[in-house]
């Protein structure tokens, strides 16, 4: 299992790129994913020696949501934003930068997490996890694909727009709501369904992507 979480997430990022995209490795993706190695090794370096890695005192619903959307999901996404900001690209070419750089991030973020967990790993934090961070990869990539897209569908702009804000939106949410059940020994049967809806909906908005790409 501890296979399977070191190489989710590179192979959801080879998938997306070399698959769905069809783009070639260059030196910029080189680059990006050089950063996002960088920023993760000073992300979790600063969260274990300064926040610690446990938080057992914690027990209100809203606390341990806030706690996962902040910590693994927004903080995340900020600080792989730090290199898009500074580069002196167009915006829509800082946008692509996002992608690798957020999927090297997780390379390095998500085996910390479960292996500094004050839970131990267990089918949830080695399979579960791992795949819901995945979707949320696929998802905000699917999301950028689709608000930078230049595909002549401009009666269905706005469709394109809403199922991109969808895909992002249930990608940085829902997972911190996934895991709050799990820390708060809430998740059930409906919690594992939901969860495998969610990880296959992220395979719904990459269809739809093609279908507005193609």
């Amino acid at each position: 299992m501890y296979v399977f979480l070191l190489i989710i997430v590179p192979l959801v990022y080879f998938v997306t790129e070399y698959i769905c995209h069809e783009r070639k490795i260059d030196r910029e993706h080189a680059f990006c994913i050089f950063w996002g190695f960088v920023i993760a090794c000073i992300y979790c370096l600063i969260d274990f020696f300064a926040v610690g890695v446990s938080h057992e005192w914690v027990n209100s619903p809203s606390v341990v949501w806030g706690h996962y959307l902040i910590t693994e999901t927004i903080l995340p996404v900020f600080v792989c934003f730090i290199p898009v900001i500074a580069a002196r690209d167009s915006i829509r070419v800082k946008i692509k930068y996002l992608f690798p750089i957020l999927a090297a991030f997780m390379t390095v973020f998500l085996p910390y997490k479960v292996m500094t967990s004050s839970v131990s790993p267990d089918f949830f934090g080695m399979i579960l996890y791992p795949l819901m961070m995945a979707a949320m990869l696929f998802n905000v990539d699917t999301g950028i694909t689709l608000f930078d897209s230049d595909a002549d569908m401009k009666n269905l702009l706005w469709l394109r727009c809403v199922i991109a804000f969808f895909a992002v939106a249930s990608g940085l949410l829902l997972p911190s709501v996934f895991q709050a059940f799990y820390y708060l020994k809430l998740a059930d049967a409906g919690t594992y369904i939901l969860i495998a809806v969610y990880v296959l909906g992220s395979a719904g908005f990459r269809t739809l992507e093609k279908f507005f790409l193609s």
